[in-house]
């Protein structure tokens, strides 16, 4: 059964971390929540699928390896869910990142970046990537 979305998440700046790394996870939390960021977990790609059912997420941040479903597929089922949410993929694989270009409209709000991430730098994307999507018609 389907939660019904909380209003208070459209409200706030809602971030879902979705990282097979426990430690990885908890860094990114540890920078975004101080920043304002309500920050939501997931360990896999379909306990994330399960979050956005749930609650209302602004940006995400997802691995594009994971156990169970890789980013691109976890993006391409939020997306069903969730049309317009921009998406920070990392990896440690730069190759995984071609996957992107292929399967990813360039009108689509993504970006990418290889681990280990620049905390600072992905501030800056997280930033500009919801600059550009409240520009973006909806």
């Amino acid at each position: 059964m389907v939660e019904e979305i909380k209003s208070y998440d459209i409200l706030r700046r809602t971030m879902l971390i979705t990282d097979d790394d426990a430690a990885f996870r908890s860094t990114l939390q540890s920078v975004f929540a101080p920043a304002g960021f309500h920050t939501l977990l997931a360990r896999c790609g379909w306990e994330a699928v399960e979050t956005v059912r749930r609650h209302f997420i602004n940006i995400l941040i997802m691995d594009m390896n994971m156990p169970d479903l890789t980013g691109l597929e976890t993006f391409h089922l939020i997306r069903q869910i969730r049309e317009n949410v921009p998406c920070v993929f990392v990896s440690a694989d730069p190759d995984s990142f071609l996957a992107l270009r292929r399967n990813l409209k360039p009108d689509e709000l993504f970006t990418h970046l290889e681990k280990p991430v620049d905390l600072k730098m992905l501030r800056r994307v997280v930033r500009e990537l919801l600059l550009q999507r409240l520009k973006t018609p909806r």
